[in-house]
């Protein structure tokens, strides 16, 4: 058993990931992901310190994702300062 990464999602369609899928907590997480639209999206299996770990996959697609979106306006201050830790300007002026 050789441990590997999943591959990365694309934007269109974040994946969301839980581990691993032992016991009743596990089957919460499944259950409100699909609640809040993501899908089953497989399993992989990974040795970590020599014990296997069965990771499950979610993914939301934007439609999805769109579905269960509150129409909210959301305003955000205070967010200057930041930009720099960003990689971003300040772009107010």
């Amino acid at each position: 058993m050789s441990a590997h990464a999943a591959p990365p999602a694309s934007p269109a369609s974040p994946r969301r990931s839980t581990s691993p899928p032992t016991g009743s907590t596990s089957r919460l997480c499944g259950r409100s992901s699909r609640r809040l639209g993501y899908r089953d999206d497989g399993t992989a299996l990974f040795a970590i310190r020599g014990a296997p770990l069965r990771e499950r996959r979610f993914r939301l697609t934007r439609e999805e994702w769109a579905s269960h979106r509150l129409d909210l306006s959301i305003t955000v201050t205070g967010l200057e300062p930041c930009l720099p830790f960003f990689g971003a300007e300040d772009r107010s002026e």
